[in-house]
């Protein structure tokens, strides 16, 4: 169960930073 959570945890942390980053690049260009 711990293994789940920790592993959306992260996944959802990539996502989140894919997110930032995209949304970075498109205010700069």
């Amino acid at each position: 169960m711990i293994g789940l959570f920790f592993t959306l945890s992260v996944v959802t942390n990539i996502f989140s930073t894919h997110i930032i980053l995209n949304f970075s690049t498109e205010l700069v260009a």
